[in-house]
């Protein structure tokens, strides 16, 4: 399983429902900055090369269908 931090974690759910950066700030109490910070980390552990391959490959590692 790749090691993804918590956050990291619920910046890829967010972001598999469609929600932008923006978006997931807000539900999060983060600042978009934050949020691109996670999404790029979790990107780089997941070795995808955006946030729709992270999403899959999240998904893949987890188990699950996205």
């Amino acid at each position: 399983m790749i090691n993804l931090t918590p956050q990291e974690q619920r910046v890829i759910q967010f972001a598999a429902h469609g929600q932008t950066n923006a978006q997931i700030a807000q539900a999060m109490g983060l600042s978009p900055s934050t949020v691109k910070h996670y999404l790029r980390s979790a990107c780089q552990k997941l070795r995808a090369a955006n946030r729709t391959a992270a999403v899959a490959r999240y998904y893949e590692h987890v188990g699950l269908s996205s």
